[in-house]
């Protein structure tokens, strides 16, 4: 338990800012602890992790963090999008999840995601391209989320001409993931979300019932629903919209967060200079330093005790890949960023467990090949001077802009 300030305190804009001296305090003073205020078990070490990772007590129904910061006022209009988050497939526990993980999976075949390379390298050259042109580049608006955004439609079935309804429709929906539902006008955003999502995949799933498209994630979900393994059409929406979301912004932000890091140690840029296959260590070192998703929740459904902590019913459990991936006693000065680090794939930052991120194969192959492409295309990256702002998420790591320079 907490008496005073925690060691590592969610709320605060600090822990958004600079995260580090916390992480620190967390494991110098107490590695798990409850914060009242959350109503929740804040779970740091990496050994802890993975055993309460397993823990059959842990529910991942855990819709209760959505609303956990609502203002009491606007708690009942912001009960519904909470529901709905619920019925989506990483809300699910047992065969309920592994049924529609299984149909999701589909879209994420080796097969399916080598399909999309091409694709993924007209988006990435295209950008270079433009920034060679100018000579500058906004990371964000112009390469991290163009290529997801482009992924996904190809892989959901979305036509192109529809493609700025994700640019729309995500960032909205994402209030739902981050827990930011704290205002009037934030709930009205997400609420007209919903209900254009619902609507426009309705009339979809319409067409693909009359036309079907091979190679498609939709088509191969409006089919199952007449096979076996039946799905009903808010099912379909939901693991569409469950993808939509899920491969968009936390790639986005690995390729953004990845360069970010990169740039800021320019012996590591030398090295991935002087060897790209130094990349993939400096994908997996970016995941275990700023992974795009900090906070990994379960919902206490049985008590028990763990090292002399009492978990009870309806209480949270917190897990921190921002922590676990800077466990001491598993990464050696964990606070330094190397893109030679021999375990830095031994990070929590995909999740784990059943849970484990269904779409992390793909993320990695957007992110090799637009830093592959860079690094092969440029012979100057730099961080000009900027102000490096932070989305004001305590679940989401993110700039909210990034400027590089290039030549």
């Amino acid at each position: 338990m907490i008496t005073s300030t925690p060691p590592l305190d969610l709320l605060s804009p600090g822990f958004i800012e600079d995260p580090v001296p916390m992480i620190d305090r967390m494991y110098a003073e107490s590695p798990i602890f409850f914060d009242p205020r959350l109503h929740a078990w804040m779970i740091g070490g990496l050994d802890d992790t993975k055993v309460l990772a397993k823990e059959p007590r842990l529910s991942a129904q855990r819709k209760g963090y959505v609303t956990a910061l609502v203002p009491p006022e606007f708690k009942e209009r912001a009960t519904p999008l909470a529901d709905w988050y619920g019925e989506w497939m990483v809300m699910r526990d047992g065969a309920d999840h592994r049924r529609l993980r299984q149909l999701a999976a589909h879209a994420f075949t080796p097969r399916n995601i080598e399909r999309l390379q091409a694709r993924m390298l007209e988006v990435i050259d295209s950008a270079i391209d433009a920034a060679l042109a100018r000579g500058e580049m906004e990371v964000l608006g112009e390469l991290a989320f163009p290529l997801p955004r482009t992924v996904i439609c190809e892989m959901v079935g979305i036509p192109e001409a529809d493609m700025a309804l994700l640019s729309e429709w995500n960032p909205t929906i994402t209030n739902i993931l981050g827990a930011t539902l704290t205002s009037s006008e934030i709930i009205d955003r997400v609420t007209l979300a919903r209900t254009q999502i619902h609507e426009y995949f309705t009339r979809l799933i319409a067409e693909r019932r009359r036309a079907p498209r091979e190679g498609e994630i939709l088509t191969s979900l409006v089919q199952a629903i007449d096979g076996e393994d039946s799905l009903t059409e808010d099912e379909i929406i939901d693991l569409v919209v469950f993808i939509m979301v899920g491969a968009y912004d936390t790639t986005a932000y690995l390729i953004s967060n990845g360069l970010y890091l990169l740039l800021q140690h320019p012996e590591q840029l030398a090295a991935v200079k002087a060897d790209p296959r130094k990349i993939d260590g400096w994908i997996e070192e970016t995941l275990r330093c700023e992974p795009s998703i900090t906070i990994n929740t379960r919902t206490v459904i049985e008590g028990f005790d763990y090292k002399g902590h009492r978990f009870e019913p309806g209480q949270m459990a917190y897990f921190l890949p921002q922590v676990a991936n800077r466990d001491p006693e598993y990464f050696p000065d964990p606070n330094r960023f190397d893109v030679d680090r021999h375990n830095a794939g031994d990070h929590t930052s995909f999740g784990f467990g059943a849970h484990f991120c269904i779409g992390a194969p793909l993320a990695r192959m957007e992110a090799r090949l637009a830093f592959q492409r860079l690094i092969a295309r440029t012979r100057r990256l730099a961080l000009p001077e900027q102000e490096f702002k932070r989305a004001p998420s305590m679940v989401i790591r993110a700039l909210q802009t990034l400027r590089i320079e290039v030549s």
